[in-house]
């Protein structure tokens, strides 16, 4: 038998129960809320206690770990004693990356890498990150290590190393500088130690922060200024600290000095080849190029010169120009140029001005003797 189904009882009952659940976990989740005068905030302290100890129960998960020139067979066979539930593997381009469930796991695979000289790479823990501090103050006669570890939680600290360093400038006698170690999950600040743990065995003392030393200004591979070979002289020249001469040997010439030395024998050969063997630089054709030249400016082909357009509504238009008839050369004077005795003085003209020319050795002193003939000979016709 089939029961017909109300579909809105049941939706209006779904909506209640909403409803109901919703205000209960408001008004019993507000902790800082008033309570009643029967109440006695124990339901209040148990959802406090149960979100405390969900938070807690929630464990970070261990950083995975990149594994390098191994294969999948040599991981069986390493873990071996180990249950396969608590890791996964995972193929990529890089290698193989090891993803493990727990902390407890992490470490143990982490170890049996190390013992078989695996090549891997992984993140720190966050339990096993460190926070470090510097210690200023505290004199280092009859002291050690230990004392400064007790005195240090008697003020309420839990260092978990200190150790001493090095000084090269004491400032005064007794003058120790002591590096601490917190863990990173204390929550150690700067700005707490300063304010409430100032004094130390009646000593008051200086906090800093660790810094990590600085490379050699004159070292490309991160080792210290004492450390590095290469060395600036008083000239700024970098020269070899550890090195002798005698144990060198150049590539160019044989003797005992380094490659880039200037007493080198063949460098000043090697540089003059690098000079003189350079790849000729191709010359552009400037014929192929389609230059077009700037005309010649004379009496018959000058520039036109604009022309004045007038408004015909407010100025009349100019008058036209009167035609003038052209000149017609006298008959005598054409007949007079080609006489014998003209012919000859243009041949007198001519020669000395090919003799002057032949001696001239720039243009512009062509130039100038053209100008001196025709300044000679015009004031002669004159």
């Amino acid at each position: 038998m089939t029961k017909d189904i109300k579909f809105d009882n049941v939706q209006k009952a779904q909506n209640d129960k909403k409803v109901k659940t919703t205000n209960e976990a408001l008004l019993l989740n507000n902790t800082y809320a008033c309570l009643k005068n029967n109440d006695d905030g124990q339901y209040v302290e148990t959802l406090m206690t149960k979100g405390n100890k969900q938070s807690n129960s929630k464990q970070q998960k261990p950083p995975p770990i990149n594994l390098f020139g191994v294969s999948l067979q040599q991981l069986d066979q390493m873990f071996t004693t180990m249950d396969k539930s608590n890791y996964e593997l995972k193929l990529t381009a890089d290698g193989i990356k090891l993803f493990s469930k727990e902390i407890e796991t992490y470490k143990t695979i982490r170890n049996i890498l190390i013992e078989h000289n695996i090549q891997f790479y992984t993140h720190q823990l966050r339990e096993e990150q460190m926070t470090k501090m510097v210690l200023h103050g505290l004199p280092e006669s009859d002291r050690d290590t230990n004392t400064v570890t007790q005195a240090l939680k008697e003020i309420q600290l839990n260092p978990v190393m200190v150790k001493k360093m090095q000084i090269k400038n004491a400032r005064y006698v007794g003058h120790a500088v002591d590096l601490v170690y917190f863990k990173k999950i204390d929550n150690i600040r700067l700005s707490d130690l300063i304010e409430n743990h100032r004094i130390v065995c009646c000593i008051r003392v200086k906090w800093e922060l660790y810094k990590n030393p600085s490379k050699g200004p004159t070292c490309a591979q991160n080792h210290k200024s004492g450390d590095c070979p290469l060395i600036k002289n008083d000239k700024g020249e970098t020269i070899l600290k550890r090195i002798k001469d005698t144990a060198l040997r150049c590539a160019l010439c044989g003797m005992n000095h380094a490659a880039s030395s200037k007493e080198c024998s063949k460098r000043r050969e090697f540089i003059n080849a690098k000079k003189f063997n350079k790849p000729e630089i191709k010359k552009i054709n400037t014929e192929r190029r389609s230059f077009q030249p700037a005309p010649e400016l004379n009496d018959f082909n000058f520039p036109r010169l604009p022309q004045k357009k007038f408004d015909r509504t407010t100025k009349s238009a100019p008058p036209p120009l009167r035609e003038v008839p052209p000149k017609i050369p006298n008959v005598e004077q054409t007949e007079n140029i080609f006489s014998t005795e003209r012919r000859s003085e243009l041949l007198k003209i001519f020669t000395e001005m090919t003799t002057q020319l032949a001696q001239a050795k720039t243009k512009s002193e062509q130039v100038m003797i053209l100008m001196d003939i025709a300044l000679k000979y015009i004031a002669n016709d004159e």
